[in-house]
């Protein structure tokens, strides 16, 4: 299980499924694929947007966490 220090991230939204409530982030600086639930989010997001985010770990794998679009 991968750990993380609570910092943020950035990167961008390579899929979001609205009706299916999750979708895949991928981070800008590793090129790694984040899985996300809607819990997952703060903002609404849509394929394409810009985020920032947070890595938590889980049994299956990091998850993407307190995502939000950035703004600019």
């Amino acid at each position: 299980m991968e750990t993380t220090d609570n910092s943020t991230s950035t990167g961008f939204v390579k899929f979001y499924n609205v009706k299916a409530k999750f979708g895949f982030i991928i981070c800008s600086v590793t090129k790694k694929e984040y899985y996300v639930r809607s819990s997952g989010l703060i903002d609404q997001v849509k394929d394409g947007d810009s985020v920032s985010f947070q890595i938590e770990p889980h049994p299956k794998g990091p998850k993407a966490v307190q995502v939000q679009v950035i703004r600019e």
